[in-house]
């Protein structure tokens, strides 16, 4: 019985690491919108072509035209209308109770803590204990530090399955080592980078030496990463070079407002493509994955009406109340869907490897769920 489940073990494994992940026109759609981003994000840097009401306008395409806020509603529809992530949710006793009564204490507190902020910050209510300025910065750094993680970590899960629809493995395995070691410095570099634009950056630009120091740090392993993109095998070397490539943007954060709001607009797009193909590579009969796409439309229109009134294309029609509520609703779904995401896609869980993996690529030998 073990030599059975080892012999299925290896013949999954090797599947993985055959597979494609994207079909072409979803690759050049995910690395086209990289480069565009970061096309524009120069050229408001170097020609001020935008003014400063630019921020809240690309605030919105990310979140909305993007896809960073409503994709929030693609995960639910993929955990309860997708057959392998039926099975998946049985496997793990996802809905045991003690446990996601932990995790709910935190979604709401979390949330309470940044609907407050923003509420205040909004309305500029003056309650001595909510609008001390640490607090206001605590809550910023808190929500953006969750968000630039969670989009910094499927990127690199992307970046990672590139590497594996290479046709030599053996040559890429040094290679991946590096880039795991250089994206976790990355990772730090690019939070301290958030950091200072939190403390420091306001409404201008300004820079100073603290700014110069860790933006010329980023800029460096950036490169780094980038350039370790070479020593992969000869056919993913340009794949990788361009989808890496995205990381120059971010180092524009205090020159450019459209750069400030690429990564999530980037998570959003590469969320999408995921999302879809996910679906095509389910098992799942025609029927079945026509109701997973109406469901998806179904999801994203409830999640629009609720989230709309927090933006600032409707502050005239919009209450305080409203905008408390709402705001209060859109963190308690984006911290459901930061911790669901991990979960779902964690791949060193045993049953998320038989489950889900096989969903990521087009050629895996697929699992009977009958």
């Amino acid at each position: 019985m073990q030599n059975e489940y080892l012999a299925k073990e290896s013949l999954f494994l090797k599947s993985f690491r055959t597979a494609a992940v994207f079909n072409p026109l979803s690759e050049i759609i995910i690395s086209g919108f990289g480069i565009l981003f970061l096309v524009l994000s120069l050229l408001e840097a170097s020609l001020g072509l935008f003014n400063s009401g630019s921020q809240k306008t690309f605030s919105f395409f990310a979140d909305i035209v993007f896809f960073n806020s409503t994709h929030a509603a693609f995960t639910l529809v993929l955990l309860f209308f997708l057959p392998e992530f039926k099975l998946w949710r049985k496997s793990n006793q996802f809905l045991t109770k003690s446990f996601n009564l932990d995790i709910l204490f935190v979604f709401f507190s979390l949330a309470i803590l940044g609907t407050v902020g923003g509420y205040t910050k909004k309305f500029d209510i003056n309650l001595a204990l909510i609008s001390i300025p640490l607090f206001l910065f605590l809550n910023k750094f808190i929500f953006i530090l969750l968000e630039s993680n969670h989009a910094l970590g499927q990127q690199y899960g992307i970046s990672l399955l590139i590497n594996q629809s290479s046709s030599n493995q053996e040559m890429n395995i040094k290679s991946e080592k590096r880039e795991k070691f250089i994206f976790k410095i990355f990772r730090a570099s690019f939070f301290a980078l958030l950091l200072v634009n939190i403390i420091i950056y306001d409404e201008g630009f300004q820079l100073n030496s603290w700014q110069t120091l860790i933006r010329f740090i980023q800029m460096t392993i950036t490169i780094i990463l980038i350039l370790n993109s070479f020593f992969y095998n000869k056919d993913i070397v340009l794949r990788k070079i361009i989808f890496l490539s995205r990381n120059l943007t971010y180092l524009l954060i205090f020159n450019s407002h459209i750069a400030k709001y690429a990564l999530f607009a980037n998570h959003g797009i590469e969320y999408v493509v995921l999302t879809f193909a996910v679906i095509k590579n389910s098992n799942a009969n025609k029927i079945e994955k026509n109701k997973v796409y109406k469901m998806l439309v179904l999801f994203s229109a409830v999640w629009l009406v609720a989230t709309l009134p927090a933006y600032f294309l409707f502050k005239k029609f919009v209450t305080a109340e409203m905008f408390y509520v709402t705001l209060f609703f859109m963190n308690v779904g984006a911290m459901f869907h930061y911790w669901l995401d991990r979960v779902m896609f964690r791949m060193r869980n045993e049953n998320t490897r038989h489950l889900i993996a096989p969903l990521l690529g087009n050629t895996f030998q697929k699992i009977n769920l009958k």
